[in-house]
């Protein structure tokens, strides 16, 4: 299909697709950093995740600088506690259905916490740099 059998509208939709998808408007493209240390303040800057890849796999350091483990979370206990509770309150043990679903309950929320403090961990990892000058680390 060549331009002139594009429809005008088809032209500004094709537009539209490459810049969205372009490094600059996803806010892909790399900003000049330059190391905060004061003694050093170089601008040989790398993500700590490009750091650690660069190494071959048997290094050290490719454990030295590994991403924090994902929280291992199953939520089925602790729906499976509040599901025996409400069975156990329509059954008639009120007070004992109303500790096992809040202890169920509670469970879940602990779980979610530790969950989201996890991926936290692992989204800052993600964004850390590393002076490879002075090997100082920091996030901005």
């Amino acid at each position: 299909m060549t331009r002139a059998t594009v429809p005008r509208c088809g032209l500004l939709w094709i537009s539209l697709v490459r810049n969205l998808a372009s490094p600059t408007h996803a806010g892909l493209t790399e900003v000049a950093v330059n190391c905060p240390s004061p003694k050093c303040g170089s601008s040989n800057v790398q993500l700590l995740s490009h750091y650690r890849d660069s190494h071959p796999p048997d290094s050290p350091l490719r454990d030295v600088y590994a991403q924090p483990a994902a929280a291992d979370v199953s939520y089925l206990a602790a729906a499976g506690l509040a599901l025996l509770g409400i069975v156990v309150v329509v059954s008639g043990a009120v007070f004992a259905g109303l500790v096992a679903v809040a202890v169920g309950a509670g469970w879940g929320v602990v779980i979610h916490r530790r969950a989201e403090a996890a991926e936290l961990a692992r989204a800052r990892w993600a964004n850390r740099r590393i002076c490879l000058a002075c090997t100082e680390q920091w996030t901005p």
